[in-house]
């Protein structure tokens, strides 16, 4: 009879080493299984916490976000866009700036219907970059997308805006919506009894508007603009490039300012925001005063 022993002692090489091998090779294939789990795992919790950006290179001017400001720009996107994902609305509400929150959405309800309801009718995931840098004020772009997860991995629905971060009290704050700040300029300027006050100027990422007191001292009234041009009323940058009002969107009623009184207008003019162009001047180039069917026509300047 074969002494089995005697047989297993002879191969022991051949059939050991092999088996051997094998189990090995099982072990690391198990190994780089799992890890790989992980790392999905990870990459899924990211895409659900809706935490992605792209670099802190500014795109419209010549700077690059230092990078502490940065992950703290990015942290505070980041925990509003969460907030609002997560319905938590009132924090998502109170990390707008004061600005932001006068101009745009005096209570959380206007905020609510005016935009979150807009934007985050489901779960938003994002990307942004780092888009114009000025002074104190740190704009970046903000793409939207729909959570894959959501959606059932259905073609995706995106939007922009921009946001603004600026410092209150110490602490990072957002303008969203397009809005990137408020300027108090507070120049005003008097030509043949009109007073016309520049008070402040709300910027945007595609225009400003400037709120502007108007005192007529005339015995006559005064029409501020006929609107039968359009670039009789514009603001002009420090490369004397022009921007027109959008005059179209005030009443003849709003342009026209009685003896005596005084008129408060936002008026709107079509300069997009810019690291570089800085606005030095706004003319009213257009203004009549009326005297029965006869009208003297003046323009004033402002410096701001």
């Amino acid at each position: 009879m074969i002494n089995l022993k005697e047989i297993f002692s002879r191969n022991f090489k051949r059939i050991f080493i092999p088996i051997s091998i094998f189990i090995l090779l099982i072990i690391i294939v198990q190994i780089l299984n799992y890890r790989a789990k992980i790392n999905n795992s990870k990459e899924s919790i990211e895409i659900e916490d809706s935490k992605s950006y792209t670099t802190r290179n500014t795109v419209l001017s010549e700077t690059k976000v230092d990078k502490k400001t940065n992950n703290e720009i990015v942290d505070t996107i980041n925990n509003f866009i969460n907030a609002c994902n997560d319905k938590r609305i009132e924090e998502a509400y109170n990390m707008l700036s004061s600005d932001c929150k006068n101009q745009m959405f005096p209570t959380k309800k206007d905020f609510e219907d005016s935009y979150y309801n807009i934007i985050f009718k489901s779960k938003r995931q994002f990307d942004i970059q780092s888009w114009i840098t000025k002074n104190s004020l740190y704009t970046y772009k903000v793409k939207f997308l729909d959570n894959m997860l959501s959606t059932g991995g259905k073609e995706q629905d995106s939007t922009e805006d921009y946001y603004t971060i600026v410092k209150e009290n110490n602490v990072y704050k957002l303008n969203i919506n397009n809005f990137i700040g408020k300027k108090d300029i507070n120049k005003s300027e008097i030509k043949n009894n009109i007073n016309i006050e520049v008070k402040e100027v709300y910027i945007y990422i595609d225009y400003e508007i400037y709120n502007i007191n108007i005192y007529n001292d005339n015995l006559n009234n005064v029409l501020l603009d006929t609107r039968k041009r359009t670039d009789t009323m514009y603001v002009t940058d420090n490369k004397n490039n022009n921007y027109a009002s959008y005059n179209y969107e005030i009443s003849d009623t709003d342009l026209s300012i009685s003896s005596k009184t005084s008129k408060k207008l936002n008026i709107k003019f079509s300069k997009g925001y810019n690291s570089r162009l800085t606005t030095e001047k706004l003319t009213f180039g257009d203004i009549n005063i009326m005297s029965g069917n006869s009208k003297k026509g003046i323009t004033i300047e402002i410096a701001i």
